[in-house]
């Protein structure tokens, strides 16, 4: 008499072999071993020549020695926070200063790099302050 669910190696003659709870008394299989990732064709940039690192950097040059000095409101610019260590939020900058820094956040965005901060939105309303463009 056939039994549903039992082990087909154990004749109807042997008694049942006692397992442990959950067990089958089948032989553990071998695990296959974990995926392995494919090789990457290109490797990895260095840290250091990674395309938006090197645009950070000259965002945070650009920064260092731009200018905040105007006689007048239509001086001022705002620029892109997020981009470079020193760049923060954004801020106010002379408008020579912003647009020597424009094309560089076009770099940023087309390359795809991640903002090093995440920032509220604010309004880009500058002005000329006692010679100097503030928020």
């Amino acid at each position: 008499m056939p039994f549903i669910g039992c082990n087909k190696a154990q004749s109807e003659s042997e008694p049942p072999r006692a397992t442990p709870h959950g067990m089958t008394g089948a032989e553990p299989q071998p695990q296959a071993p974990a995926p392995q990732p494919a090789p990457k064709d290109e490797p990895e940039p260095d840290p250091i020549t990674h395309p938006c690192v090197v645009i950070g950097v000259k965002y945070d040059q650009i920064l260092a020695r731009g200018s905040d000095a105007c006689s007048a409101d239509a001086d001022c610019g705002c620029y892109s926070g997020g981009i470079s260590p020193k760049s923060g939020c954004g801020g106010v900058l002379a408008q020579a200063t912003v647009a020597e820094l424009a094309p560089l956040v076009s770099e940023f965005r087309d390359a795809k790099c991640r903002h090093l901060v995440n920032c509220a939105p604010w309004a880009c309303l500058p002005r000329c302050d006692r010679g100097r463009c503030v928020r």
